[in-house]
């Protein structure tokens, strides 16, 4: 029900608003030509989504810092898990101009606006098994989607800044069940994971593992660091049921159906993150 309401109020209010500012600046500036084809659900010619190997995993950062603190993210994902495919999605130019020059081995596309039409085509193309969404950017459709098609999904540096927490307290009923969707908030600081399980988050999904915009120039991690990260990630094969999205009468849905990972169990390939042996576990 309350993404039902949430749809109608993005119909009703906020598409003829974003018509209304992206149709002058398109047309007769030329601002935002790159980028609105992916808003609108579509993905460039070179991402064969069909045919990407697993386990996909779906890293998503707003601009130019965030796609900064990817890059180390994807760098131990690489190392970790090298046949992985690895896609990043970006909401802004500049971003996706920094995400193919500092990630070149990433499948870069524009994050579509969250309207369900454009978020579930995209979604259900792409299938990935892990969604990492850099920072607090909270889509209800993209997480309702994901979690619809049988994705983990993850917060990483997470945070809630003074200006926008009472926003979330406020609205914390609302924002319930999209919290409810994500599995793991690797959150900033003690504080940010305060707020964040006070907004709604279940606390024993929560960590604190710093924030890589900061942590972003060590590139090097202890062997028993990745000794720890290896057997927290599962990567020796192990028997795993994941769900698969299949199309039933009509509208194409979601259904949750067992199929096997022989790759292995990715329920907290997370915490591949380059301070997770710094974690600390809320109690």
């Amino acid at each position: 029900m309350k993404r039902l309401v949430y749809n109608i109020l993005l119909h009703a209010g906020a598409a003829p608003v974003l018509l209304l500012y992206y149709g002058p600046k398109i047309l007769f500036r030329g601002k935002y030509r790159r980028s609105i084809y992916g808003k609108l659900g579509s993905l460039p010619a070179d991402i064969d989504a069909e045919r990407l190997p697993r386990p996909r995993i779906w890293f998503h950062a707003v601009s130019v810092g965030e796609v900064n603190a990817l890059q180390p993210l994807v760098r131990e994902t690489r190392e970790l898990l090298p046949d992985a495919s690895i896609l990043v999605s970006t909401g802004t130019e500049t971003g996706q101009d920094t995400a193919k020059s500092v990630i070149p081995e990433a499948k870069t596309f524009f994050l579509p606006l969250d309207f369900p039409e454009f978020m579930r085509k995209v979604v259900q193309r792409i299938t990935p098994d892990v969604f990492v969404l850099m920072e607090t950017e909270l889509w209800p459709n993209l997480l309702h989607y994901l979690k619809a098609s049988g994705a983990d999904i993850v917060l990483a540096n997470g945070r809630i800044s003074d200006r926008s927490y009472p926003r979330y307290r406020f609205m914390r009923t609302f924002f319930a069940d999209t919290l409810a969707h994500i599995d793991l908030f690797l959150m900033a600081s003690e504080l940010d994971a305060q707020r964040i399980e006070k907004i709604g988050a279940q606390k024993d999904r929560i960590l604190v593992t710093g924030n890589t915009k900061f942590d972003a120039v060590r590139s090097d991690m202890e062997s028993s660091a990745r000794e720890r990260i290896a057997r927290l990630v599962n990567l020796a094969p192990a028997p795993a049921v994941g769900r698969r999205a299949a199309p039933m009468q009509g509208k194409k849905r979601f259904c949750s159906t067992p199929t096997p990972r022989p790759w292995g169990n990715f329920r907290t390939l997370s915490l591949f993150l380059p301070r997770v042996m710094w974690s600390v576990p809320r109690r």
